[in-house]
């Protein structure tokens, strides 16, 4: 019996050095499992916040489309500017036609007044026999029809050019305009198609959002769900070192009552093989309840195992719903990204406005003096028709009171013919140049108020620019910000999760550890069933009584399944009895291995009389008390 005590004893350290690495296991795993809710619970908001990021929502107001509206706004403006440019050149190019026009009758009314450089020698001429009062009196409007003659040349050698020089700048304007409109409208169009790209970019990226969103909710139920399996499944540990523990006690009892001398738990003056008796059942029930703790041991560590596998691709399929770095690097800071072609709009519509501002400063510049000049020519015209009629009015008056001035009659009727024509063709001119100076008026008039709209609304920008460019720059440091926390997360989550597997597979030998520890209890079950052949014992009350006594420590139902199956030696399939009481004693057959017993109790646990039924998550692996 000697050699049964030790070989009891040998197993009840064994079992011992496995609880040991339990409780360092337990330790490590709950260690990492403290941090791991937690890690689990950052990165998958701030999957959601980098989910929000790619879209533009920044505390609660969508940054891009905010950007988007104000590109638009720039664009409108523009756009209003182009057709404002077409216009103005529709207005220009009309001015500039009629000063064309207005050029072709310099010729006419040069016709109109050739003939005053000869009147004037027919008048010296007819005046020459006169006295010399008449004579006098006709010079001095010969000298007034010279004047006339040479200012009417200057005149219109120099208003004329006014109005070719005029029609020249006019021309360049339409050309710089031309130019301009042609070139903002490309420039226009791609900003246009730029911002449609942008939209729809944007369009896609909501759809995206929101399905993003809907599996990152149910990712989020998936990883709180595995990391509560992974703590419920941590505690089935301590379960099933409860269970080892009520293993020791029962072999410490058993290597007492084997061990001879002094310290031996055998009633005194019992025969020398009656301690033998009680080894077998009692071995019987605790071999039954090692394989129910090493089956319970690999369901555990299956579960753990899956659980950690499950938070592990969890968290890998949250961390690929969010925005990854290469793909905001794409959206942010690259050539074609995202938050790069914002700024790049807006800086290029800023460069666009001003120049636009530029082109109008220089019009106006150029344009304002035109009316002024145009109004000068038409006075000039009308000043010149006036003299003349009055040198024709005076040469009929002096040729009237001359007695002999038929010959100056018929010259101041010419003259007054000249005075006729020409007042027609100025009269004319005037009132092409008259209305050309009033739309000239009201074109200068329309480009100053706009010139002074644009200065506003430039300035608007400037300062609306500044703020928004400011807002991108914030919005592209907060998402790396994110994308960096994201990444510290999965790091973490990876960490724990290695760490936890780690753990696990320390563990992984604990089965087989179990099962040579239950086959060495076996043994020894054996061999005192063989000393006990020979052996015919009346009673086995002490048995009895020991299972009790050992039944007494339970504290989960599962361990009383076990412990019924086994002592009644139950086969699969066939029900068990009520839990042992006081006055229902308990036959233990050899009926049934340990293993089949441990899957009959697994497979039954019928409630027993002495264990309260519970439903919890551990099955029947609850406290009694």
């Amino acid at each position: 019996m000697r050699s049964e005590a030790e070989r009891l004893t040998s197993a009840e350290g064994e079992i011992r050095n496995l609880l040991q690495g339990f409780e360092q296991t337990f330790l490590r795993m709950s260690e990492s499992l403290e941090a791991l809710p937690k890690a689990s619970g950052d990165l998958v908001h701030q999957a959601r916040r980098l989910i929000d990021l790619a879209i533009g929502c920044v505390e609660g107001e969508n940054l891009l489309d905010q950007s988007l509206e104000f590109i638009q706004q720039q664009l409108n403006f523009l756009g209003d500017a182009r057709r404002r440019t077409e216009g103005l050149v529709t207005q220009l190019t009309q001015a500039s036609e009629e000063i064309a026009r207005i050029l072709e009758c310099e010729a006419e009314l040069q016709r109109t007044i050739r003939p005053l450089a000869f009147l004037q020698i027919y008048f010296r001429i007819e005046a020459s026999t006169l006295d010399t009062g008449t004579q006098q009196m006709f010079l001095s409007l010969v000298e007034e029809i010279h004047r006339l003659n040479n200012e009417v040349k200057e005149m219109f050698a120099a208003k004329f050019a006014q109005l070719r020089g005029i029609r020249q700048t006019l021309l360049r304007l339409i050309d710089l305009l031309t130019t301009t409109a042609r070139r903002e409208g490309i420039h226009l169009a791609s900003k246009t198609a730029e911002l449609e790209a942008l939209l729809a970019r944007l369009k896609r990226d909501v759809q995206t959002r929101a399905e993003r969103d809907l599996v990152t909710t149910k990712l989020s139920r998936t990883i709180e769900k595995e990391v509560g399996d992974l703590v419920i499944s941590l505690q089935s540990q301590d379960i099933l070192s409860q269970k080892l523990n009520h293993v020791i006690t029962a072999l410490s009892s058993l290597a007492k009552n084997l061990a001879p001398g002094p310290d031996s738990a055998a009633p005194t003056g019992a025969p020398q093989w009656e301690p033998l008796a009680i080894v077998e059942p009692v071995l019987r029930v605790q071999v039954a309840q090692l394989a129910q703790v090493q089956q319970e041991f690999e369901t555990a560590h299956t579960r753990l195992s899956g659980s950690i596998q499950a938070v592990v691709e969890g968290a890998r399929r949250t961390g690929d719903l969010c925005i990854k770095m290469p793909e905001f690097e794409v959206l942010t800071v690259s050539p074609g990204g995202l938050i790069q072609t914002l700024l790049d709009a807006n800086e290029d519509l800023r460069g666009m406005l001003k120049s636009s501002l530029s082109a109008a400063h220089e019009i106006h510049t150029a344009v304002q003096p035109i009316g002024g000049l145009a109004s000068n020519v038409t006075s000039t015209i009308r000043e010149l028709s006036a003299n003349i009629r009055l040198i024709a009015l005076n040469s009929q008056i002096q040729a009237a009171l001359s007695p002999d001035g038929r010959g100056l009659e018929v010259l101041a009727a010419r003259t007054a013919g000249i005075a006729i024509e020409t007042a027609s063709v100025s009269q004319r001119l005037a009132e092409e140049l008259d209305r050309t100076t009033q739309g000239l008026g009201v074109l200068v008039a329309n480009l100053g108020e706009s010139t002074q709209q644009g200065e506003a609304f430039f300035q608007s920008i400037q300062d609306q620019g500044a703020r928004h460019d400011a807002e991108l720059h914030q919005y592209r440091d907060t998402t790396f910000q994110q994308l960096a926390l994201a990444h510290d997360s999965s790091v973490k989550i990876v960490d724990i999760s290695q760490a936890i597997q780690a753990a696990l597979a320390e563990e992984d030998r604990v089965p087989a550890r179990i099962q040579t520890i239950a086959t060495r209890l076996d043994q020894v079950a054996a061999s005192c069933q063989a000393t006990l052949a020979t052996h015919a014992p009346e009673s086995t009350a002490r048995a009895e009584e020991m299972l009790r006594a050992l039944s007494s420590h339970y504290t989960m139902r599962s361990e009383w399944a076990v412990h019924e199956a086994a002592a009644r030696g139950l086969t699969p399939g066939k029900p068990s009895s009520p839990a042992p009481t006081a006055d229902a004693p308990v036959e233990a057959p050899l009926a049934a291995s340990p293993a089949a017993v441990a899957a009959t109790a697994t497979a039954t646990e019928t409630p027993s009389a002495t264990a309260p039924e519970a439903k919890t998550e551990f099955g029947d692996n609850v406290d009694l008390f």
